[in-house]
């Protein structure tokens, strides 16, 4: 069994079998099922976070944990887990005129600017705004 058996398993259809079978257990983890079942909607990451938070420590066996998510969340319809990823930030390149302020501005070099602006030492946007340049 994968991953989305197991949480099939313990959306939907509620059976017996696998927590009864220690082979089927063996590959259970946990951590993926509480990340995969957080992603699924709000409310079952509320329970998640509420109760695997508090319990974890007297969780002891994949049993226990597979038990244990079985109960608490309750029975609903199949839909796709949308798997929320990072948003990555757009960096904003600085165009020759605005280094050769900055570098005037401040009394660095042109590679020193470049190298403030790749670092997030300074903000172009908030630099462009006070010099006023567009």
């Amino acid at each position: 069994m994968n991953i989305f058996d197991y949480l099939r398993d313990i959306i939907q259809t509620k059976s017996d079998v696998v927590y009864q079978d220690d082979e089927e257990l063996a590959e259970f983890n946990s951590y993926l099922c509480q990340r995969w079942l957080s992603m699924y909607s709000p409310e079952v990451a509320h329970i998640c976070n509420e109760t695997t938070n508090r319990m974890w420590r007297s969780m002891e066996t994949k049993q226990m944990w597979y038990k244990m998510f079985q109960s608490l969340i309750p029975r609903q319809r199949n839909k796709r887990i949308q798997y929320i990823k990072k948003s990555s930030k757009k960096k904003v390149q600085p165009n020759k005129e605005v280094i050769e302020i900055m570098a005037n501005t401040l009394e660095v070099s042109k590679r020193e600017c470049k190298m403030y602006i790749d670092e997030g030492l300074i903000n172009l946007e908030q630099l462009k705004e006070e010099l006023n340049i567009k």
